[in-house]
C-alpha cells in the first residue's frame, strides 16, 4: 500500500489552501487505490484510503490418500492440484503521517481492514483398488470450497514525495511492513459424488461412495484450514509509488 507524504514545500510557507491532497497509490500487495489526506501542519497529516480487490490464481497439492479401506477393498482420490480463486480486498483504513525533518521524508502508522476470499471447484477421478484389479474410474469427485478472511494490520511505512516542477502535482514511493493484528476466518467446503452409476454397484456401493466423499471433504476443509492459518499470521513487505494532486 502506497501512503503520502501529506505536505509540500510550499505549504510549509504558510499556504493555508493547501490543506487536502488526493493521491492513486499503487502498492504491492494492494494494487490500484484511492488516498484523501487533509494536512493539519508542516509536519503532521491525516489520511484514509481505500484499495480495490485484487484477484489472484494459486494452486495447492493435495497428494493421493486413501479414502476408503473395507475388507480389501480400496477407494483412492488421486493427487489434485487444487485451484484457487483468490479476491485480496477490498482495504480501507487510516492512518497519520510525521515529516520529522519538515522535508521529503516521512513516517507513517497506519490501521488497515482487508477482507480476502477465496473460492475453489475441483473434480478428480476415483481410484479403486481390490484384491484383483486397480482402476481409474469415471465416478467423479466435485469439491467446492469457500473461503471469507476479516484482518486488521498494522502498517508502519517510511517514504519520500517530491513535488512536480511548479505544479499542484507530486510523485511518492514508500516501503515499510504489514503487520496482523486480528484475523477470523470462515470455511465452508462440499463435496459430492458425480455419476455414481460409472462404477460398478458391485464395488462401489453406496455406503463406500459417502464415506469416500465425507473423508475427502475432510481433507480439502483440513487442507484449507492450514494455509488460512499461516496467511492469518504472515507480515509482509509492502512497496508502491503514486501520483497526486494538490486541491
Amino acid at each position: 500500500m502506497l501512503l503520502l507524504l501529506c505536505t509540500t514545500a510550499r505549504a510549509q510557507e504558510g499556504e493555508g489552501t493547501r490543506r487536502w491532497s488526493l493521491g492513486l497509490p499503487i502498492g504491492i500487495p494492494e494494487g490500484l487505490g484511492a488516498e484523501l489526506q487533509y494536512i493539519s501542519s508542516p509536519r503532521f497529516s491525516l489520511h484514509v484510503f481505500y484499495h480495490r480487490p485484487t484477484v489472484l490464481q494459486v494452486k495447492t497439492l493435495i497428494k493421493s490418500r486413501k479414502l476408503v479401506d473395507r475388507d480389501g477393498f480400496i477407494i483412492r482420490s488421486p493427487d489434485i492440484d487444487l485451484p484457487f480463486d483468490v479476491e485480496l480486498g477490498p482495504h480501507h483504513g487510516a492512518g497519520l503521517s510525521f515529516r520529522p525533518f519538515a522535508s521529503s521524508f516521512y513516517l507513517m502508522l497506519a490501521w488497515e481492514s482487508r477482507i480476502v476470499t477465496i473460492e475453489s471447484l475441483v473434480q478428480s477421478h476415483l481410484e479403486i483398488i481390490d484384491p484383483q484389479d486397480r482402476m481409474m474410474t469415471n465416478t467423479l469427485f466435485q469439491a467446492e470450497a469457500a473461503t471469507r478472511t476479516q484482518q486488521g494490520l498494522l502498517r508502519p511505512t517510511f517514504g519520500y514525495r517530491w513535488d512536480i516542477g511548479e505544479t499542484d502535482y507530486f510523485f511518492s514511493l514508500s516501503s515499510g511492513w504489514s503487520f496482523p493484528i486480528q484475523a477470523h476466518s470462515s470455511v465452508r467446503t462440499v463435496v459430492r459424488i458425480r455419476n455414481p452409476e460409472a462404477s460398478s454397484p458391485a464395488d462401489v456401493d453406496a455406503r463406500n461412495l459417502e464415506e469416500a466423499e465425507a473423508q475427502q471433504g475432510q481433507v480439502i476443509q483440513q487442507k484449507l484450514v492450514e494455509a488460512l492459518k499461516k496467511f492469518e499470521d504472515l507480515s509482509l513487505p509492502v512497496f508502491g509509488f503514486s501520483v497526486g494532486k494538490f486541491l
